[in-house]
Parts: structure tokens; sequence; C-alpha cells
């Protein structure tokens, strides 16, 4: 079912004694009430707020309300047109499904309510982001404030997931874009989970990088914890791994990584037990089929002796080019014909490996440098800050999930970030920030993506019960 913001009525606070504060003379019990917060007495003055109420969904229009009679359902309070004339606010509260209004004097106050229309998240998201551009150039970090502004990619850089031949088109957010806040889920302390919007993926889910349990965080991370517990072979630098001596051996993915166990466990323990208002899993909001790359495809190039360099290496290490395809070399073809076995995922209906009990990885070095990043120059995009301008993650390094270089002989590298840099690390402690995959059909609730506003979702039976 459906959920719509109901608007129920209006409560103040923080007026001053003289001030006339009941609005409307409304049917309705749930009707417009503001009450003095001194003496609690009620005063009727129709002349202190209009009823503003969209003509139609989408029209920009408005009409004043010319009725006494509480409109209760189909609408939802437009923040950024409510306004008062004397300095007075104008706030939603969902908790009461009310508008708070405060004022310190007697003032004359403008309530607008649009139609609800329904939007599925990621049309949410584009809508709000009409400035769509594209890149080519990755030499330099990109790390401009930005609002409203949302960059695409296509073809040979992105998954074909139809069998047109063709990579579906991504939608992705770069430099220090500051309106792709989510609010979503609850931790094993019932706190509530804030992410940040890396990408619209090829299948329409919506892709989240984990924030914290505050946009203000310095904490944005579930753990500090180790990728792998020894890097004394090279195929420690699996997602999930088989046996040592090939990469064949490398790709049969029997063995969990240390850090995919801390991973899964964090996301047993919250969206596989939490639920939503509505008693949905947190878990049905999650797509399915989402892949998560774990690129193991060694190059040729720059391969010397005992050492292997992987694909995000070839395309990072000297800019150029990141790609959303996992197993792309750095002109928009395919190394080998056995990248599905890197793609992880929970569902194989898109070419993934299948082989995810839990549909939650990581973030890669490619969808980094799609952000803004640049191997081993300080790029402090979206993905570094919290609401307060800091680091998100206070001086830690953080890890990814692509593999860098390494050996049989003793070494693993795999790709992490330098608090903003993005370098490589072997056997060490960083924290772990999960990503996740909203579904497609998953709807958009309220929010603008700000750090104060952030997006909120909500699905309906037929959603919950689907893989994407």
């Amino acid at each position: 079912m459906i959920k719509k913001k109901i608007l129920f009525g209006l409560v103040g606070s923080t007026l001053c004694l003289f001030i006339f504060i009941v609005i409307l003379n409304l049917k309705y019990d749930n009707g417009v009430i503001i009450e003095n917060e001194k003496s609690r007495t009620t005063v009727k003055n129709t002349n202190a707020l209009t009823m503003m109420y969209e003509t139609e969904a989408n029209s920009g229009e408005y009409q004043v309300l010319d009725s006494d009679t509480w409109i209760q359902d189909g609408y939802i309070f437009n923040n950024e047109l409510s306004r008062c004339e004397n300095g007075g606010t104008l706030s939603w509260n969902d908790e009461t499904n009310k508008v708070i209004m405060q004022t310190n004097s007697s003032d004359k106050c403008y309530v607008y309510f649009d139609v609800y229309s329904v939007k599925y998240f990621n049309e949410k998201i584009l809508e709000d982001n009409p400035t769509t551009l594209t890149r080519t150039d990755f030499s330099a970090p990109l790390t401009n404030e930005n609002t409203k502004t949302i960059y695409k990619v296509s073809g040979n850089w992105t998954e074909d997931i139809n069998g047109d031949g063709e990579g579906e088109v991504v939608y992705y957010f770069a430099g220090n874009a500051l309106n792709n806040w989510v609010k979503f889920g609850k931790n094993e302390n019932d706190e509530d989970l804030y992410w940040r919007i890396i990408r619209i993926n090829e299948d329409n889910s919506v892709r989240l990088l984990y924030s914290g349990t505050s946009p203000s965080t310095i904490e944005g991370y579930i753990s500090l914890n180790y990728y792998f517990m020894s890097s004394s072979d090279v195929k420690f630098v699996g997602y999930m791994f088989g046996e040592s001596g090939t990469l064949d051996n490398n790709r049969l993915n029997t063995n969990n990584s240390n850090i995919k166990s801390v991973v899964d466990e964090w996301y047993g323990n919250t969206f596989m037990v939490k639920n939503d208002l509505e008693g949905n899993l947190f878990n049905n909001y999650v797509s399915k089929t989402a892949i998560y790359c774990n690129d193991r495809v060694r190059t040729t190039e720059m391969q010397s002796y005992e050492w292997y360099y992987y694909g995000a290496y070839n395309r990072l290490y000297d800019n150029k080019h990141p790609s959303y395809k996992c197993g792309n070399d750095f002109s928009g073809n395919l190394f080998d014909n056995y990248s599905y076995l890197d793609k992880f995922s929970v569902s194989t209906t898109y070419g993934g490996n299948g082989d995810l009990i839990y549909p939650v990885a990581l973030i890669t070095a490619d969808e980094i440098a799609y952000a803004g990043g640049v191997y081993n120059i300080d790029a402090k995009a979206w993905y570094y800050y919290n609401s307060l301008g800091e680091s998100i993650i206070g001086d830690n390094y953080w890890w990814t999930m692509s593999p860098s270089y390494g050996s049989y002989a003793g070494y693993a590298r795999v790709f992490s970030m330098n608090n903003a840099t993005l370098s490589d690390r072997n056997a060490s402690s960083s924290a772990i920030r999960p990503v996740i995959s909203l579904k497609s059909c998953v709807y958009w609730l309220s929010g603008d993506g700000s750090n104060s506003n952030p997006y909120e979702v909500y699905l309906d039976d037929s959603c919950s019960s689907v893989e994407n």
C-alpha cells in the first residue's frame, strides 16, 4: 500500500502572550490549531494563515483554500514555498503529521501543499538534478561544491544488462555534491542510518555508501577491521577467494574474506531483523540483482616476474578511465571472458555470480574515481565530508573492494582511501563503510537530499517481494 503524508493539523510554539493564535475554524478535530505557549488559550483568527494548495500534480500553480473543511489526504507540505511575512517559520513534523509554526510576533503565514505525486526514488533523484553532465578527463580531482547536478556514463564503461551489446546509462554524483544524503534503516541500537548516493545503477537501483548514524558524525563506518588477516598470498585480495596458484583457483569464491564476514554480520544484525514503521523488513528494500565488482582481472601491461597488477590499478594508476563494467580494460573492452566471477551479487539475473548471501559489499576504486578521486592525490569529494564540512571517518583509512597488486610470493594490496586520497593497503586495520543498492521499485517518500532534509523512501507490497 502506498503511504502518503496525510495532512492532519498545525501546532505552534515559542509564541508571545499577545499573539492571537488559532488559524482556521475547521470542521475536523485534527484541524489547524496553534496554542499560546503561556496562557494555553485558543483564539480564532482566520487572517493569520493562508492555506495554498497545488491545483494538480507538478503544475506549480496554487490556489487559496476556500473552505472551512480541512483537506486531509493526497497532499504534502512544501517546505520551500511555505513562509511567514514577519520572521516566523513553518516546518513539518513527521511524527505528528502537523505543521509547526514558530514566531515571536504577530505574523501572517502562507502554508503551501503540493499534490502528492508517486515517484520512484531513482526518478526523483533525476528530477531533483536537472543538470546532467559527462566527463572524459579523470586526471585531476573533482571537488567543486554543487547541487542539482548529476553526471552520466554509458556504452563501453557500464554493464550491458539487457543484452543489446550496449552498456546501460549510469547516473552518478561527483565533486562535493550537497544533495545526495539518504536516511534509511536502523542499526542494532535502533539508531537511524545515513547514507550518501553513489549512483543510479544499470538496473535502476540506487547505490548508497554508509555514512554513520548522524550527518555530523566523524565515525561514518561500522567498525575498524582488516580486509584480510594475512597478505601472504595474492588470493587474499578477493572479497571471496578460492585456492592459491592460479587466477582460476583464486576465483573459486569458496571462502569469505575477513571484511566480507564483518559486513555480512553487520547486515544480518540490522537489515535482516529491523523493520520500518509498516512492518517491512529493511532487507526487502535492497536490490538482489545489483552487482559489486571485485575486479581480479590480471593485466599483462606493467606485469613483471611474480607481480600481478589488477584491472583497477591499470585503469587508475595513470588516470586512463574508470569503469563501472567489471573486468574492463582502459579502453572499454574486457580483459578476459571470466569477469563474471568477480561480479558479486545475490541474484544471477543481470550477470552477477550469485555468491553473496546478503546484498551488501563495498565501494570500488572506480566509483571513487567517478566521484572525483584520483590515485595518490588528495581529493575531498562528497564521500569525504560530513554535514559540518569535516572528515566523516576522522583520520582513518577506509576500504574499497578493488584489488590493486600483489604476488604469490607473499604480497597482496587492495585499494583504500587514506582519508581523502585513493591509495592501497595490505593487511592493516581500516574503516569499513558498507554499500547497498535500493531496489528500482522503491518509492520516494520525502526529503530533498540535503543533510538537513535527507531523502526517505518506502515500498509497497509488490516491491517487497521482487528481486529489484
